[in-house]
């Protein structure tokens, strides 16, 4: 019952938002947190806040995940540069426990940037057009926690880093409907050798509750073709 009230409670939350070129607020309330085709978070619903300063070309920000139902949490860091229709990022990923309740590293301590560090750092380059339907991004783990997946016995046994890259190509039918689909060039977090790791559908819409109030909701239909599974996640951005 408590789970439900605070539910409700944060259904009837409404987002914060400032101009675009200044500080914006907002939370997504998800039934699960499936990310570029793994279930990062575990059974659980998640509570996911998202704070960022934009300023012209720049852009700085804070996202995080935790889990209602697990021990799961993250917190990422990020830093884009915009120049039109492109972007590039830098994100540092910070993720102490994993979905399944077990710490990602023998010290989870956020300021460990050594060798059991369970910081991930990213370099991004995307593209998204207001005009053009088709979207698309390159993200390689530069640094980090991105070792000892168990697919190359020699890496493993030197801790290095597997440079895990995922990359997405997606089409806007509108801006209602994405249909997207991403692939690993090679083993690493993402999966055990070359493969489509993440293809469904993005879907939005706006319940409107009164005249000056609606509520943004997503739905997002996703199967990994690599690990052979299939999810549906709800969210509601409040």
């Amino acid at each position: 019952m408590k789970k439900v009230l605070i539910f409700l409670l944060l259904s009837l939350s409404c987002t914060l938002v400032f101009p675009q070129d200044g500080l914006n607020i907002s939370a997504d309330l998800v039934n699960r947190f499936f990310w570029r085709g793994q279930n990062v978070g575990g059974n659980s619903f998640h509570l996911q806040p998202l704070v960022y300063y934009s300023k012209s070309h720049f852009e700085i920000g804070a996202f995080g995940s935790y889990g209602f139902c697990n021990k799961y949490e993250e917190v990422d860091l990020y830093a884009k540069f915009k120049l039109k229709d492109f972007a590039i990022a830098y994100t540092n990923y910070y993720i102490p426990i994993f979905g399944d309740e077990t710490p990602s590293s023998i010290n989870t301590k956020f300021y460990n940037f050594g060798k059991t560090t369970p910081n991930i750092g990213e370099v991004s380059l995307s593209y998204k057009s207001e005009t053009f339907p088709l979207f698309g991004s390159i993200n390689t783990f530069i640094w980090g926690n991105d070792k000892n997946f168990g697919y190359d016995a020699e890496l493993d046994s030197t801790g290095g880093n597997y440079y895990s890259t995922y990359v997405e190509l997606g089409y806007s039918f509108n801006k209602n409907i994405n249909l997207f689909v991403g692939l690993t060039p090679y083993r690493g977090f993402y999966g055990n050798d070359f493969g489509v790791v993440n293809v469904g559908l993005k879907m939005y819409k706006n319940i409107e509750v009164t005249d000056k109030f609606n509520i943004p909701v997503y739905v997002v239909l996703s199967s990994n073709p690599q690990k052979e599974n299939l999810f549906l996640m709800i969210g509601i951005t409040l």
